[in-house]
């Protein structure tokens, strides 16, 4: 039996001050005469952006393949659209496809000695990524697995109701906040300890103090193209789960939002300031998903200070102002979404179905998230910060 994995204390080029991630520094040696498989996307590079499926294929490890999550290996396709597999082109190493979940042949692991997984996400919820790698753990046998951490890109705040069990899907399968504010080592092990059971170690990243990225950013999917959008995400995500466009098929997606019909002053004035940002009126026309080809009137959500702002409750604020100016227009997006086909989209992505009620209702948003705002999650979480 070969020694297991640990942390390299050899340095790099980089200076001592700046990040390195987990494939940065985990020791390869030890992984030498094991056959390997990764879950990775086209972010999982070493500071010197090399690819890490790359790194272990020109360190002679023995890779036999990779696991892709949603949108594909290079993030080729849009959301919830089924991906195939195929050969990775600079490696020659097969792809294996986790998405559409559980579809996958996991027979495949009969072949493989310890699973890596090397992902960089994005600290939300409904974000798939890190979904496709528990439902990898769930499924190892004896393998080994081993995390290579990356930061939480939007930092350590915790934000938006943790979601009750009747609405879990693969946009939230376990009792989490919208915002969790772990890094990917981090809430894995704490799936791990609490649901799945497994053999599993952390590459601890270095020189991360839990602030927003700072790095080369790489965009994890197609519609993440800049760390603004990561942050506006937690919140800009629940558009989804209305009859508004959230900006797909435009440069901005999240960013800005709209629909033909929407009225961005009125929109503006009944949601008054915004802690941390300023919205602006703005026309928009997508080129694929809701309204395509049509102009969107909508609006902009300029971040101002990103300690201040609070994504969750900012689009919560913007979805119940538009259905109050807006009633006869203005709907809930209906089912199938995720492979759902009995709840509405906005519910499983919210987590709770009194929240969409209370809206309805007209409850004021602040009043709402005090009454769900999932802090407990901090104490949950509290031993398993690494960082």
């Amino acid at each position: 039996m070969l020694p297991l994995p640990g942390v390299s204390q050899k340095g790099s080029a980089l200076p001592a001050e700046a990040v390195r991630y987990g494939i940065d520094r985990v020791d390869l040696q030890p992984l030498k005469g094991r056959r390997l498989g990764i879950l990775a996307h086209q972010a999982s590079v070493t500071t010197d952006l090399e690819y890490s499926f790359v790194k272990l294929k020109k360190a002679g490890l023995d890779l036999r393949v990779i696991f892709a999550p949603e949108h594909g290996l290079y993030s080729t396709a849009q959301d919830q659209v089924a991906i195939e597999g195929g050969i990775e082109p600079i490696t020659g190493i097969p792809i294996v496809s986790l998405y559409p979940p559980n579809r996958w042949e996991k027979s495949i692991l009969a072949e493989l000695d310890l699973l890596i997984i090397d992902i960089f996400d994005i600290g939300a919820r409904y974000y798939t990524y890190l979904w496709s790698a528990t439902e990898l753990i769930e499924a190892a046998a004896n393998q080994k697995i081993l995390i290579l951490d990356r930061p939480n890109p939007i930092g350590r705040k915790v934000e938006g109701p943790i979601i009750e069990p009747d609405l879990f899907s693969f946009v939230g399968p376990y009792p989490i906040p919208i915002r969790h504010g772990m890094t990917p080592g981090e809430l894995l092990s704490f799936l791990n300890e609490r649901y799945l059971k497994k053999n599993l170690e952390v590459v601890p990243l270095e020189g991360w103090d839990g602030g927003y990225f700072q790095g080369i950013w790489i965009p994890p999917s197609p519609n993440i193209p800049s760390l603004s959008t990561a942050i506006v995400y937690p919140g800009a995500c629940l558009i989804e789960g209305t009859n508004l466009s959230e900006g797909r098929g435009t440069t901005r997606p999240f960013e800005q939002i709209g629909a033909p019909w929407l009225d961005p002053m009125g929109v503006i004035e009944a949601v008054g300031t915004i802690d941390g940002a300023r919205l602006r009126p703005v026309e928009f026309q997508p080129q694929f998903s809701k309204y395509e080809g049509e102009v969107c009137r909508g609006i902009f959500i300029h971040l101002l200070d990103r300690e201040e702002f609070h994504p969750v409750f900012t689009y919560l604020k913007i979805i119940q102002a538009i259905r109050k100016i807006h009633p006869e227009k203005f709907a809930w997006r209906s089912p199938p979404y995720e492979g759902v086909l009995d709840r509405l989209p906005f519910d499983l992505l919210i987590g709770r179905k009194e929240i969409r009620e209370m809206i309805e209702q007209g409850v004021e948003v602040g009043e709402i998230l005090n009454r769900f705002q999932g802090e407990e999650f901090l104490k949950l979480r509290r031993d398993y910060l690494i960082y």
